[in-house]
């Protein structure tokens, strides 16, 4: 719950004034391409390691709250995953496929985004906690 209202109150105060008067939101944050950088895993750094020389993986967020995933893959784009999104408090949910998973998002700036999640990363049969963080460019 601190993160929530942390994530609230960093919203509020990041919060610029856009052309037309309007407020900006998390929503307007989000929406763009956001590059995979590095993931902690129960604290410790692993660096995202499926970038190629040519480009890098990332996740679009669109303003119609639509998202895919893009790989690429022998330095062609390919889309892995499409899907639906919406910010909810500190909580940004992603559906696709009939499955929906939640993220806490504990930073979300015009540049920086990082969520929390717990699944079991390392097949061990325990769920690990997991932050994922992205760079807008």
């Amino acid at each position: 719950m601190k993160y929530a209202w942390v994530f609230l109150l960093a919203v509020t105060l990041a919060s610029c004034s856009t052309g037309d008067d309007r407020i900006a939101t998390a929503e307007d944050f989000l929406v763009g391409n956001w590059y995979w950088q590095d993931e902690l895993v129960n604290g410790k750094l692993i660096p995202y390691a499926s970038h190629e020389a040519c480009g890098k993986d990332y996740i679009i967020f669109s303003e119609d709250n639509s998202f895919a995933e893009m790989d690429v893959i022998s330095c062609e784009e390919r889309q892995q995953m499409v899907g639906e999104w919406e910010v909810e408090g500190a909580t940004l949910t992603i559906s696709a496929y009939g499955f929906s998973e939640s993220a806490k998002v504990l930073e979300l700036t015009e540049t920086q985004l990082h969520v929390q999640i717990r699944f079991d990363y390392d097949g061990d049969g325990r769920n690990d906690t997991v932050i994922q963080r992205f760079t807008k460019k």
